[in-house]
């Protein structure tokens, strides 16, 4: 049960961090007058590439301000996603993951 509450903890803040990220990229989206293609994103893969789009756009302070603060909730997130798949890949917590039906992000 304790396994469950913590690999469904860290999906959660992934997908909080992630909604987060997107709310940033269309305010950048508003600013710049240019329209992101799509500033939802659902995956980290997404909100990378988005932000390399990002990056090619302006190099004005504020936007670089922002493209940090990015880049540093990605790594968090890479981070959480890193010590949910570890979790899953520990031998005694493998087992009560597969129970509850976690699979690796």
């Amino acid at each position: 049960m304790l396994v469950h509450q913590n690999l469904k903890q860290k999906k959660n803040k992934i997908q909080h961090e992630l909604s987060i990220i997107s709310s940033e990229f269309k305010t950048i989206s508003n600013l710049a007058n240019k329209g992101l293609p799509d500033p939802n994103v659902h995956t980290i893969e997404e909100a990378i590439k988005t932000l390399q789009t990002i990056g090619g756009m302006e190099n004005s302070v504020e936007y670089q301000n922002q493209a940090t603060g990015i880049r540093q909730k990605l790594g968090e997130i890479k981070r959480v996603r890193y010590e949910h798949n570890k979790l899953i890949e520990t031998k005694p917590y493998s087992f009560a993951a597969k129970l509850t039906g976690h699979q690796a992000l």
